[in-house]
């Protein structure tokens, strides 16, 4: 085989491993992952979180992180951190929208998994990780601050997600998002609970008016809806 066509192969070959690399599930989550840490609302506390970059300025992630947040401040990928705002909040599906200029992304796409399907957890605490779905579920939780039990629809994973990994991406192997992170097992077994496909479409496809926007109101120490 001769020199040049030895070499040809080489190089077809590392762009075949370079363009499967850039294309893994893994790359797609860690590009929209979005972390962020909020200042107290009145006497509520700091949080930190995790989100989805899910459109151009966008992110989607759980509610029950910024509800009781003062200021928001977002750090993407490789980016500085920068202030974003609540534009749509939900207690009851625990889920929220964040607006940030810098966020840049083609629309998410959705996937639905089934039990014993590999997936990809975007967290902040381990970054972009395999894990494996073990069942869906059909949970009643408790509405972010409030006394209802609501009904949810999602996943239950093998792994043990860490404070701060709400609203962490949950990927399949192709990288369509099959739904974010909520919850772990308080009994510190290797469990975490995840929001599934139809709530996030659903609360995605809502018409969002970003004039409108969420604020703390000190003297609820929470969020609320404000021009």
């Amino acid at each position: 085989m001769s020199a040049a066509r030895s070499l040809a192969i080489l190089c077809a070959a590392i762009i075949g491993l370079a363009y499967f690399a850039a294309s893994s599930p893994e790359t797609v989550a860690a590009e929209r992952m979005a972390t962020f840490e909020t200042t107290a609302c009145g006497d509520g506390s700091r949080t930190n979180g995790t989100g989805v970059v899910v459109r151009d300025g966008t992110i989607l992630t759980a509610a029950h992180p910024v509800f009781r947040s003062g200021s928001i401040t977002v750090r993407l990928p490789n980016g500085e951190p920068e202030p974003a705002t609540i534009v749509a909040l939900d207690l009851a599906a625990d889920l929220a929208l964040l607006e940030i200029e810098s966020a840049s992304a083609s629309p998410i796409e959705f996937a639905i998994a089934r039990s014993g399907d590999e997936v990809v957890v975007a967290a902040a605490s381990t970054g972009a990780s395999r894990s494996r779905i073990s069942r869906a579920i059909d949970v009643r939780i408790e509405e972010v601050g409030g006394p209802r039990r609501i009904s949810r629809i999602g996943y239950e994973l093998d792994v043990n997600v860490a404070l701060g990994d709400s609203g962490s991406g949950v990927y399949d192997t192709s990288g369509q998002l099959i739904g974010i992170v909520y919850g772990r097992n308080p009994d510190g077994e290797l469990r975490s609970f995840v929001t599934g496909k139809g709530q996030l479409a659903e609360f995605l496809e809502r018409d969002v008016d970003t004039s409108e926007v969420f604020r703390c109101d000190p003297d609820q120490s929470r969020v609320i809806l404000k021009e």
